[in-house]
């Protein structure tokens, strides 16, 4: 039990200093970076991975932003757990998305779980659980989003257009890509779930239950187990992850 508040003690601390340090340095674009430069050259670099990754993923920005990249290049094998993804800075001209708010090549077997992800209320832009915007023949393929809420004036649970219909180098149709209790809310915090259309090759993707996502199941839509592994009862990666010596 101690060691459990100790988790979430710590967890909160570091979320509160991840935004206040995005809010000063979100004028220059640059809250990733700067936490990222903290992580590997300051003595916070003894922190555990997953605390490390936690604060990159609590991401305030103005422009496209995701837990992976704000604009993504071959994005493979991902996982984007216990994070928050926000787009809410007044003024914002991005997209928010689990994965990359702009895609470009593709992202394939990528997981969204147990996150937060929220853009500005009252603009027309995406707010999505894997990708928004497509350039350069992006696509989604083999993605999996889980217990995320998504919040915003333009929410889905996969993508937010169909990057086949892209106008210049459009890439190919989404494909496979599965949801598992996603929440839609709206600008007032309307749930809108209701308004999500199951089809694995759609914006909102297909809809699985939690009995059926057993490690044959992922590997059934691609997941490569030489790189991702079956644990207390979940997909994911091998080999992250900070171990006390």
């Amino acid at each position: 039990m101690d060691k459990e508040k100790e988790h979430i003690i710590a967890h909160n601390t570091m979320s509160r200093v991840a935004r206040v340090t995005s809010i000063v340095f979100t004028p220059f674009s640059i809250p990733f970076l700067a936490f990222l430069v903290l992580f590997l050259f300051s003595y916070l670099r003894i922190m555990p991975i997953q605390y490390k990754l936690i604060v990159l993923g609590i991401v305030r920005s103005g422009n496209d932003v995701g837990g992976i990249a704000g604009v993504g290049v071959n994005v493979l094998n991902c996982l984007v757990e216990n994070a928050s993804v926000s787009n809410t800075v007044s003024g914002s001209n991005g997209n928010a998305a689990g994965i990359c708010g702009t895609n470009k090549k593709y992202a394939t077997n990528c997981i969204v779980r147990n996150t937060d992800i929220s853009g500005i209320v009252g603009t027309s832009k995406a707010v999505t659980g894997i990708n928004g915007n497509y350039q350069n023949n992006g696509t989604t393929k083999g993605c999996v989003v889980e217990s995320t809420t998504i919040k915003g004036a333009k929410v889905q649970r996969i993508s937010a257009i169909n990057p086949a219909t892209v106008s210049s180098n459009p890439g190919a149709p989404l494909a496979d890509n599965w949801t598992y209790n996603v929440t839609l809310l709206d600008g007032n915090n309307e749930d809108i779930s209701s308004s999500a259309i199951d089809d694995v090759a759609g914006l909102d993707g297909g809809t699985v239950s939690q009995a059926q996502m057993t490690q044959s199941w992922y590997q059934s839509i691609g997941f490569d187990m030489n790189v991702w592994e079956w644990k207390d009862g979940k997909l994911t990666l091998k080999n992250v992850g900070y171990k006390r010596k």
